[in-house]
């Protein structure tokens, strides 16, 4: 991918569709999403990478532990999006949905825990 950026990153689409398991896929999107940066990287912009790294992040399982495939697309997902508000790329009408997506995420963490989340922490810390 270094060598080349734009021959892995021209057409996404293609690609993730040759790769048939989701964690080859997330890894693939993390991977361009480090080569975005690189002159000639993502010919045709980085949004349609972005909404699929999101795409493939929506149809993995969430809860604890994460998969890697959920790392490796969340990881491709924050890159990309950066990348995409930097550069000042349209998201048009899949804005929305990806606003959706990150509320979703920051919602997780302030939740209150519920009773038995919280005594599942105390056997854990009690080393139970």
């Amino acid at each position: 991918m270094e060598a080349d950026p734009a021959a892995w990153t021209a057409d996404v689409p293609q690609i993730l569709e040759a790769l048939a398991r989701p964690e080859l896929r997330a890894f693939y999107l993390a991977a361009a999403a480090l080569a975005a940066r690189r002159p000639g990287a993502f010919p045709v912009g980085p949004v349609l990478t972005a909404l699929a790294a999101l795409t493939l992040r929506r149809t993995l399982p969430a809860g604890q532990p994460r998969s890697s495939a959920a790392l490796f697309a969340d990881q491709a997902a924050f890159h990309l999006l950066d990348i995409v508000w930097h550069t000042g790329a349209d998201l048009a009408g899949d804005l929305p949905a990806v606003l959706d997506h990150l509320h979703a995420l920051a919602e997780l963490p302030t939740r209150p825990a519920t009773a038995r989340q919280r005594r599942d922490r105390r056997r854990r810390g009690a080393g139970l």
